[in-house]
């Protein structure tokens, strides 16, 4: 499947081929992209940036959808506007088919 113009390896919960899915990954699964990572990649622009006692929250647009991801010890702080690239783990992510 492909998001944002990446590449997305995930679990799904049956379906058929080429049906519309959404992809679930919850906001602490996902990181800054290691460089070697080729897959389940989405590249974003930071939107805002908001401090819930030790937790930062980044939220970002990924091809025109809002996506949101939790991390502790960001430093250097991202600024709005900065592009970023996001990365989870196969198994952290599941495909539900929409209707």
């Amino acid at each position: 499947m492909s998001c944002g113009g990446g590449l997305i390896n995930a679990f799904s919960r049956g379906g058929l081929h080429g049906n519309n899915k959404l992809l679930c990954i919850r906001p602490q699964h996902m990181s800054p992209a290691p460089r070697s990572a080729t897959s389940n990649r989405l590249n974003a622009t930071l939107t805002s940036v908001h401090w819930q006692g030790d937790l930062t929250h980044l939220l970002c647009d990924v091809a025109g959808e809002a996506v949101r991801i939790v991390m502790t010890q960001v430093n250097p702080l991202p600024r709005a506007g900065d592009k970023l690239a996001l990365y989870f783990e196969p198994g952290d992510a599941v495909l539900i088919e929409v209707q």
